[in-house]
């Protein structure tokens, strides 16, 4: 599992493939954040508000600044035709 320190940038990098396994930009695309299994859902990002940089087809990336120490769990699901989901996490330490 990737370990941040508390406020240091991280780039989570996800990728959305459709049902016959290729790469695939969806109409929307959301990542919902929960710290220490919450759950209340602590933030959520979207690539129609510019929160997501897309990277070619099917490959997007966000940066982030994780301010608490934890276990972030995200995931990242889509609107359209075909809806994926990718669900990954990783640990904030604290300084």
């Amino acid at each position: 599992m990737t370990e941040v320190w508390q406020g240091q940038s991280i780039k989570l990098r996800f990728t959305i493939i459709n049902e016959i396994n290729q790469l695939y930009d969806p109409s929307d695309v959301l990542m919902n954040i929960r710290i220490n299994s919450s759950s209340r859902i602590f933030a959520t990002y979207g690539y129609i508000a510019g929160d997501f940089i897309r990277e070619s087809q099917g490959i997007y990336h966000v940066f982030l600044n994780p301010n608490l120490p934890g276990i972030w769990e995200y995931t990242v699901h889509n609107t359209g035709a075909f809806v994926g989901i990718y669900k990954s996490q990783f640990t904030v330490k604290r300084l």
